[in-house]
């Protein structure tokens, strides 16, 4: 048998010099051998560079949905689906995303609802391992798909980060049994690790920077990034003649409240009291933790009196409740103290503002807590 490194080499010459060859059997046979090494080292090159281009598409991107809509196209590009479709899992609300499909017609073809309300019940997110479907009409067919695919087969490649399956590739082709090739299967499962490589980086990325901008506790806007949102917001309202509210809110007592119950239930506190204003604010508005036991509200758009009221809003929504899971069987009762300052009424410059809500939020201490004050 004739190697590849017979065929780079002279002893491919030597063993074959001119004259020798006995027949014109062993002449083509020797022509077939070398066609067909040819032939796979071509194919081996054309392989390896359409793996460096899709490694050279996905390299570069730093938002995720720009990576996957790139590492659909390579994947499309590469192995030549009817249909492919990226369903990305969304662990906060525990849904499947369809984050590429292609053609866009078929996306209700791809996935049953069910399966998008429910990723659990698809079994690549539950077991992270590859389901190849040879032959759709002898009724090898995916849980997940409908049943308007009557032809083909499919391959449902897991895209696996950190040890978690965090999306599954699914490629569908008129071709019966070309999920079954040996050769297509690995490139899949290449093509596929690359994908999450490059997905792990880019999440890697954003959590880094959301780690430079978030307080991590509580997970909103730390104060370096209230200084640059106030700034900026103030700048607009004053091209654009527009009010605009600050407000600072403090826990009361929380010296003391750390001192009897310990920092792990201060920390909860502060999560629980984090969820309560989100919920309370309006999406324009930007919840920022300011300090310690401080929270900065910067209102956009909102004068004094709406200020005002969602201030009261807030402190009701806190004293209302009873904290009954940051100390084990123990109720507690928390309350804030809150100034609210509007400019331009009390401040045409970042620093006066600041200054005038803190100075406000004092009197709302000093006028015994649990209060709303106003400079």
């Amino acid at each position: 048998m004739i190697s590849i490194r017979d065929l780079f080499s002279l002893k491919f010459i030597k063993k074959f010099p001119h004259g020798t060859l006995k027949n014109n059997a062993e002449h083509k046979m020797a022509e077939g051998a070398l066609r067909k090494i040819i032939e796979e080292r071509d194919n081996y090159m054309k392989e390896l560079n359409d793996f460096m281009d899709y490694s050279f598409l996905i390299s570069n991107d730093s938002q995720e949905s720009e990576l996957i809509k790139h590492i659909g196209q390579g994947l499309k590009e590469h192995f030549n689906p009817d249909m492919m479709a990226i369903f990305m899992l969304d662990k906060e609300n525990n849904t499947f995303e369809v984050s590429f499909v292609d053609p866009e017609e078929y996306m209700d073809k791809l996935i049953m609802n069910e399966i998008l309300l429910k990723p659990s019940l698809c079994e690549v997110i539950r077991t992270g391992q590859e389901v190849v479907v040879s032959d759709i009409e002898k009724g090898q067919t995916c849980k997940c798909m409908p049943t308007e695919i009557k032809t083909g087969g499919c391959a449902c490649i897991p895209l696996i980060v950190s040890g978690t399956t965090v999306g599954v590739v699914q490629m569908i082709k008129k071709e019966k049994g070309y999920g079954n090739k040996e050769e297509i299967r690995r490139s899949l499962s290449a093509y596929a690790r690359l994908a999450a490589f490059a997905l792990h980086r880019v999440r890697l990325l954003a959590f880094m920077k959301r780690a430079a901008l978030t307080d991590a506790l509580t997970g909103i806007y730390n104060r370096r990034v209230f200084d640059a949102i106030l700034e900026k917001y103030m700048a607009l309202a004053k091209r654009y003649n527009e009010p605009l509210s600050l407000l600072i809110a403090d826990l009361d007592h929380f010296k003391d409240f750390n001192d009897s119950y310990g920092h792990m239930a201060g920390d909860r506190a502060l999560q629980q009291i984090t969820t309560i204003m989100k919920k309370s604010i309006r999406t324009s508005d930007v919840l920022t933790r300011y300090g310690g036991e401080e929270f900065a509200i910067v209102m956009p758009t909102a004068d004094m009196a709406n200020a005002i009221m969602k201030a009261e809003e807030i402190r009701k929504s806190v004293e209302s409740i009873d904290f009954e899971d940051i100390v084990t069987g123990k109720p507690i009762k928390i309350t804030l103290s809150i100034g609210v300052a509007s400019f331009p009424t009390h401040g045409t410059e970042q620093k006066t503002l600041i200054n005038i809500t803190d100075k406000a939020l004092y009197q709302a201490k000093k006028n015994g807590r649990n209060r709303v004050e106003t400079p």
